[in-house]
């Protein structure tokens, strides 16, 4: 039997959208998907300008991504070498107080019950610690520092450390930056796919239906015939009382149940206002055509419920 696939692989996925859009532009609304375009109210060129938008988004995240990840190299290069140095600073001046390392704290180390000291710390924390340090060398005057037979032997110059400290914060916030942007940019992305997704996954098994006996019939419409469609996943969602939920790609011919909590109603299409039917709790209600897309509302003022259902993605 032919299978049918959509990768969440946003590229792919908007490029199968498209063929598939270009079919059914071709068919001209006579064809075999527009049933379910009609009966789920379907904007097929809304969903275009979705999947040309999530495409952005998609190519903004990556660009993001590969500025974040040069910055955090730059940030490695620049800042391993000098917390090494840290490192090795704070043994040398524990060696000069073996009796009372607590003494060291002056230079902005932790020390844990007066003998050992605290490495463990956060980025920030390293960076606060490093600028200590090289300040604190800086008030001796030159030559006197207990840093001073290290520094030379090892050729360190505390101005250059600082610098060198400063330059790979910089890179640092612009690592976290940039993928604190990839992030926004992917959750964009994913917010403009959700009704593609969902559109293209419905399509190809209302396809596989129409052409199950000739299914390569399906390739006009994008669909390679080598994929698969996901088995439905099972999510189970809380209702606060009076709260109420759109829900997106259920599977037909799966149930939704109430699961716990006071009756909730089930309503038919994008209309939260519309008609709908009582489900009691711990009751059933099996999906028909056109409950794909529904509404869920919690009729319980003091009551939280669960929901069950199946959905696609």
């Amino acid at each position: 039997m032919s299978k049918v696939e959509v990768e969440e692989n946003v590229p792919d996925e908007v490029k199968l959208f498209k063929k598939l859009k270009a079919q059914i532009d071709l068919d001209a609304g006579t064809g075999p998907l527009q049933p379910l375009i009609d009966e789920e109210d379907v904007d097929v060129d809304a969903l275009d300008a979705l999947a040309d938008s999530a495409l952005v988004h998609h190519g903004k995240a990556d660009d993001y991504k590969v500025t974040a990840d040069i910055a955090h190299k730059e940030f490695l290069r620049k800042f391993e070498p000098s917390w090494t140095k840290i490192v090795e600073a704070g043994q040398v001046l524990k060696s000069q107080n073996p009796s009372n390392v607590s003494n060291i704290e002056a230079w902005g180390y932790d020390v844990v019950g007066g003998k050992a000291i605290n490495l463990e710390l956060t980025i920030a924390d390293k960076f606060t610690l490093a600028k200590k340090v090289w300040d604190k060398d800086a008030t001796f005057a030159p030559g006197l520092s207990p840093l001073t037979f290290w520094k030379t032997e090892n050729n360190i110059v505390g101005a250059d450390e600082l610098a060198n400290i400063a330059d790979a914060k910089v890179d640092h916030e612009l690592f976290k930056h940039k993928t604190i942007d990839s992030g926004l940019e992917l959750q964009m992305r994913n917010t403009d796919m959700e009704d593609v997704r969902i559109f293209t996954v419905q399509a190809g098994q209302s396809l596989k239906r129409t052409f199950s006996k000739n299914p390569r019939k399906m390739e006009l419409y994008g669909f390679d015939l080598t994929y698969h469609i996901s088995e439905p996943k099972l999510r189970t969602s809380t209702l606060l009382p009076l709260e109420q939920m759109k829900l997106k790609g259920c599977v037909i011919g799966e149930v939704v149940e109430n699961t716990t909590g006071g009756s909730i109603k089930l309503v038919k299409g994008k209309d939260p206002l519309g008609a709908g039917i009582i489900i009691l709790a711990g009751q059933k209600f099996t999906l028909l055509a056109g409950y794909s897309t529904s509404w869920i509302i919690n009729l319980s003022v003091d009551i939280t419920a669960k929901v069950s259902y199946f959905y696609h993605l």
